[in-house]
C-alpha cells in the first residue's frame, strides 16, 4: 500500500517544487561523551570551511549552513521526576502506539534513543509555516560517531559529503519525506556492489523503501546520518504514532506489516557518511571495497555509453527502428533501410540498379486497397506508410549544421508587421515515430485549416542513463541539459504512470520533450532568422503537441488575435508580447484583458496553474530570446515556462483542447477520424488520462 499519497493541495503548496537548501546540521551527543563532542565539532567545522554549498549560498547571498550539538537523552531523563520524565511521557503518548518492544522493555536505553529523535524531529517539524521553507529547507541529523572518510583517493577524487548529499536530494520527487545517507556498513554488506537489494531502485544514486520485509530492513540498518524537511518530519512522526517503541532506525522504516502512512522514504545506494572510521588494521580492507566499488561504477559507465552510442547511431542517424523491416513494408522501403545501415562505398555505386529491380518487384504486387488509398492521399506522400520517415533533425550532422550556424549573430531587423490577408503562419507539431495515430490525426486537423503540418520528430531520451549527468553529458542529448536539471520538477506529471519505473518514465517523458521543444526553436532559429535569404516580414509560429485537438476556427481566431490584438490590458500598461500560450487549463489567476471572447492573463509562479502547452504562438522576432532561454535555464515541464519567462501572454479563446483537461473534469470533442485511444494515453508519463473518475469524452 506504502507510501503515502500526497494530496493535490499539497502540491500547491509554496516552494513545492523548488530546489531544496541545506539549512542546519544537527549532531546528537551525550552529555557525558565530551570526546565525541569535540571531534564532531572540530570536523564539522573543518566541513563547514571546505563545502561548496556554503559557498553557493553566499553567491546566492543566504546564511550559510549552520550546525548544533544536540543533546541525547539518557534513562535517568526518563525516571528521574523533572521536565524531562513529563516530556517522555508527552512524547511516548503522542507518537508511539502505547506499547514497547521486547528490546525497549528490556533497556531503557533504546527508549532514551528513540525519545532523542523523536524530540528533534518535533522540534523540526514545528518549522512548518505552510510556506516555502516547509518544503526547501533541509536539516541533516547526525550521530556524534559518524565518519567522513575521504581513504586514499588523490585529491581530485575526494567527496564532499555535504554537497554529495545535497546532490542526491535534488534528484528526488518532490514528495520525499527521508533521506537516509548514513548507516552500518554490515548493511551495505547485504547488497553487494551498491545494489539496492530488495528495495526499489530510483536512479544511479539512490533506492526508495517501501513495503519492506523483515529481511529487507536489515540493508539500510542505522541512522548514522540522514535528512528531512519541516513536512518531511512531521510525516515521520505520523508513522511513528502507529508503531512501537523500539530501535529507533527500524520504527522509521516504512515496513510492510504497517503499510498506514508510510514516510516516502529514500536511500543512498552506498554510505556517504560512515559509522566510525575504520581501525588502522582494517584500512586496507576498507579502500579496496571503496576502490572495487569505484572500478565497478566506472565499468558500468563504460558498458552503458557503449550501448547508448550504438543505439544512437542506429535509432537517430539514422532515424528507423530496425522494427521496420519487420513491419510489412514494401521490399523498395526493406531494401533502401537495409542499405542505409550497412552501406559501404561499394554498395552505394550498386544503389541505383538494386532500386530498379525492387521498382520491377513492386509492379508486380496487386494495387493497395481503396481505404489504404484514401488515407495515404490525406496524410500525404511524405506520411505514406510506403514511405520511409523523413530524414532525422538529430542525427550528428543536422545537429552539428545547427551549432555551427548558431554562432552566427542574429542580425538587427525591425520586422514589419502584418496586414489582413498577408499573415505568415506555419505550423508544426513534435511526434514520436511510433505515435502514426497521433499523426494522422494532427495532419489532417491542420489540413482542414488550410495549413502545412510541418512534423518534428520528437527526442528519444537516453533509457538506461537518463538522470546521470556525467553520462548524459557525453551521451546524444548533452545539449539539452546545458543549463541544468530542475530533477523535482521533472518528476511530476498530469498523467502519473502506475508502472514500476512510474517516476524515472515521467522524467524521461519531461526531459525529451523539452529537447524536443529547444531543438524545433534552435532550427526555427537558424532557418528563418540567421539564414541570408530570412525575410524582413513579421512571421509566425504554431507550435502544437501531437495530441491537441483544434476547433473548426481557430485559424481564423488566431489570425484575428494577431491582426487586432494590441496589448492593451485592463489596468491601462500596454504589453508587448512575443509569445502566446494557448488555451492552458488549470486555474489561470486574474483576468488581466480579454480578446474575442477568450480571458488574457499574465503567467506568474506567485499564483495559478497554466496547464498545457498543447498549442503555442511564437512571434519571429521572440524566437533569438526563447533559444537563449532553454540554453541557460534548468530542463523542466515546457508549461512551466510561461511563469518563468517575460512576455508570453496566456489566452482562453477555447479553441485548442488538451486531453489532460478531463484530469480537471473537462471535456474534450476529438474529430471522429482521430483514434481516441492514442490521444488519452500519455507519451510523457505513459498512464491514461481515461483512468479518471471525470473522464468525459464527446464527439463532433
Amino acid at each position: 500500500m506504502g507510501p503515502r499519497k500526497v494530496k493535490f493541495e499539497e502540491t500547491k503548496e509554496p516552494g513545492y517544487l523548488d530546489e531544496p537548501q541545506l539549512r542546519q546540521i544537527y549532531y546528537i551527543n551525550t552529555p557525558a561523551d565530551k570526546g565525541n563532542m569535540d571531534k564532531m565539532e572540530e570536523k564539522l567545522t573543518a566541513s563547514m570551511h571546505s563545502t561548496k554549498v556554503n559557498y553557493y549560498l553566499k553567491m546566492q547571498n543566504q546564511s550559510e549552513i549552520q550546525y548544533s550539538r544536540v543533546g541525547a537523552w539518557t534513562p535517568k531523563d526518563i525516571t528521574k521526576k523533572g521536565t524531562k520524565k513529563k516530556d517522555s511521557e508527552r512524547l511516548l503518548a503522542m507518537y508511539s502506539n502505547g506499547e514497547f518492544d521486547s528490546s525497549a522493555v528490556q533497556s531503557e536505553k533504546i527508549v532514551a534513543v528513540w525519545l532523542t529523535q523523536v524530540k528533534l524531529l518535533e522540534d523540526i517539524a514545528s518549522k512548518v509555516t505552510h510556506n516555502k521553507s516547509d518544503h526547501t529547507d533541509v536539516y541533516f541529523i547526525l550521530e556524534d560517531d559518524v565518519a567522513f572518510v575521504h581513504d586514499n583517493r588523490e585529491k581530485e577524487k575526494k567527496t564532499d559529503w555535504i554537497e554529495q548529499a545535497m546532490c542526491h536530494i535534488s534528484k528526488l520527487p518532490a514528495d520525499w519525506d527521508m533521506y537516509k545517507f548514513g548507516y552500518w556498513t554490515e548493511s551495505l554488506q547485504r547488497r553487494p556492489q551498491g545494489s539496492c537489494g530488495s528495495s526499489k531502485a530510483f536512479n544511479e544514486w539512490s533506492c526508495q523503501q517501501r513495503d519492506v520485509t523483515t529481511d529487507g530492513q536489515w540493508e539500510i540498518m542505522g541512522n548514522q546520518a540522514y535528512a528531512v524537511r519541516p513536512q518531511g518530519a512531521a510525516n515521520l512522526l505520523k508513522y511513528l504514532k502507529s508503531k512501537m517503541v523500539m530501535d529507533v532506525d527500524g520504527a522509521m522504516v516504512p515496513m510492510a506489516w504497517q503499510p498506514i502512512n508510510q514516510p516516502v522514504y529514500y536511500n543512498s545506494r552506498v554510505p556517504i557518511v560512515w559509522h566510525h572510521a575504520p581501525h588502522t588494521h582494517n584500512l586496507y580492507n576498507f579502500v579496496q571495497r571503496r576502490v572495487n566499488f569505484d572500478a565497478w561504477e566506472k565499468e558500468k559507465e563504460t558498458a552503458l555509453l557503449q550501448k547508448e552510442n550504438k543505439e544512437s547511431k542506429e535509432e537517430w542517424l539514422w532515424d528507423t527502428p530496425a522494427l521496420d523491416l519487420k513491419e510489412g513494408k514494401p521490399k523498395k522501403v526493406k531494401s533502401v533501410l537495409k542499405k542505409l545501415r550497412t552501406k559501404t562505398t561499394e554498395e552505394a555505386s550498386k544503389e541505383e540498379d538494386t532500386t530498379k529491380e525492387t521498382d520491377a518487384e513492386s509492379a508486380e504486387k496487386p494495387p493497395a486497397p481503396a481505404d489504404q488509398k484514401v488515407q495515404e492521399e490525406e496524410l500525404g506522400e511524405e506520411e505514406s506508410p510506403a514511405h520511409g520517415p523523413e530524414p532525422s533533425p538529430h542525427s550528428e550532422l543536422a545537429l552539428q549544421k545547427i551549432r555551427e550556424e548558431m554562432k552566427k549573430e542574429a542580425p538587427a531587423v525591425n520586422y514589419t508587421a502584418p496586414t489582413i490577408g498577408k499573415v505568415h503562419l506555419e505550423a508544426y507539431f513534435v511526434n514520436m515515430n511510433t505515435s502514426k495515430k497521433r499523426r494522422y490525426c494532427i495532419t489532417r486537423q491542420l489540413r482542414e485549416q488550410n495549413m502545412e503540418a510541418h512534423r518534428f520528430e520528437a527526442v528519444t531520451w537516453p533509457k538506461k542513463c537518463y538522470s546521470d549527468m556525467k553520462c548524459l553529458a557525453r551521451s546524444p542529448v548533452n545539449d539539452c541539459i546545458t543549463g541544468g536539471v530542475a530533477w523535482p520538477g521533472i518528476s511530476t506529471h498530469g498523467t502519473e504512470s502506475s508502472a514500476e519505473d512510474g517516476v524515472g518514465k515521467t522524467q524521461r517523458g519531461v526531459l525529451a520533450n523539452w529537447c524536443s521543444h529547444k531543438r524545433l526553436f534552435e532550427k526555427l532559429y537558424v532557418e528563418k532568422v540567421l539564414a541570408k535569404n530570412a525575410s524582413t516580414e513579421e512571421e509566425y509560429f504554431l507550435v502544437f503537441e501531437d495530441d491537441v485537438i483544434l476547433h473548426k476556427d481557430f485559424r481564423q481566431r488566431i489570425e484575428n488575435f494577431i491582426l487586432n490584438f494590441n496589448g492593451e490590458l485592463q489596468d491601462g500598461r500596454t504589453i508587448k508580447w512575443g509569445s502566446i500560450q494557448i488555451d492552458p487549463f488549470g486555474n489561470t489567476g486574474k483576468q488581466a484583458a480579454k480578446f474575442d471572447r477568450g480571458l488574457i492573463s499574465l503567467p506568474s509562479k506567485a499564483d495559478g496553474d497554466w496547464f498545457g502547452m498543447h498549442a503555442w504562438l511564437i512571434k519571429k522576432s521572440f524566437l533569438p530570446k526563447v533559444v537563449k532561454w532553454f540554453q541557460e535555464h534548468k530542463a523542466i515541464p515546457i508549461d512551466w515556462i510561461p511563469k518563468r519567462m517575460n512576455q508570453i501572454l496566456a489566452w482562453k479563446p477555447h479553441i485548442a483542447e488538451n486531453p489532460e483537461v478531463i484530469q480537471a473534469g473537462g471535456a474534450i470533442h476529438p474529430p471522429g477520424y482521430c483514434a481516441k485511444d492514442a490521444l488519452m494515453k500519455s507519451t510523457i508519463a505513459g498512464a491514461s488520462v481515461t483512468n479518471s473518475k471525470a473522464t468525459k469524452l464527446g464527439a463532433r
